[in-house]
């Protein structure tokens, strides 16, 4: 753990930023946390996967990103977003709850920017239609962090 402190210290400017980690008596900051994520519905011409991908930035530094084929073909670009969105919520709960075991104050919410209108409007709302319920373990599990405060998505 000493390892991990120190070497995000010198990842994020530990005495610009002046980060408390219990051991440190100086001013705490509080950092943000931004994401943005996407996917590329049907990218891959032979099985039809989308590729999700995301970038996860702290104080505007980018330290996490991703771009990785779905395990399943999705049925429309707003259901390839669902999917990466899962994805992209898992990431942020880790360096949130990575922050947070060092005495990090983490701004919330952490905006997740994303690209597709539909994707966007379907986080507004938590009902399931025909069309989308072979999603609706992604959108339950996002949609339970917007509704919580941790995450707001933005178009």
């Amino acid at each position: 753990m000493k390892l991990i402190q120190q070497l995000t210290r010198k990842c994020i400017g530990y005495k610009r930023l002046a980060i408390v980690d219990g051991t440190h008596s100086g001013k705490s900051t509080t950092m943000g946390v931004g994401i943005i994520g996407d996917s590329d519905y049907a990218g891959n011409p032979n099985s039809r996967r989308s590729v999700s991908g995301f970038v996860l930035y702290v104080c505007g530094i980018p330290i996490s990103w991703r771009s990785k084929a779905q395990h399943s073909v999705a049925l429309s670009s707003s259901d390839a977003e669902w999917v990466a969105a899962s994805g992209v919520v898992k990431e942020v709960m880790f360096v949130l709850q990575l922050l947070q075991s060092m005495k990090i104050k983490v701004k919330l919410p952490i905006i997740f920017h994303v690209d597709n209108v539909q994707a966007f409007f379907i986080t507004k709302s938590i009902t399931t239609t025909v069309c989308s319920k072979h999603v609706d373990i992604c959108d339950i599990f996002v949609t339970e962090y917007i509704e919580g405060g941790i995450i707001k998505v933005l178009y």
